[in-house]
């Protein structure tokens, strides 16, 4: 249907704008978590309201990855 209305090439900018889109939103929106403890990635999605201070996050970090 979308290709009888628009064209192979049109159907295909549609779908090249939509992941372009997603793509901006992914970068945009969601935070890395490379080399992160599950509970340094769990203190990104808590509310700004619930989070810990620097200081206990370092004393996580530090337990975590004995070095």
């Amino acid at each position: 249907m979308l290709i009888s209305s628009i064209g192979g090439m049109g159907t295909f900018l549609v779908f090249a704008c939509t992941n372009l889109i997603c793509f901006l939103g992914v970068v945009t929106f969601v935070p890395e978590t490379k080399d992160k403890t599950l509970e340094e990635i769990a203190e990104l999605w808590k509310p700004k309201d619930e989070k810990q201070s620097n200081a206990q996050l370092e004393v996580v970090r530090a337990t975590a990855d004995p070095k």
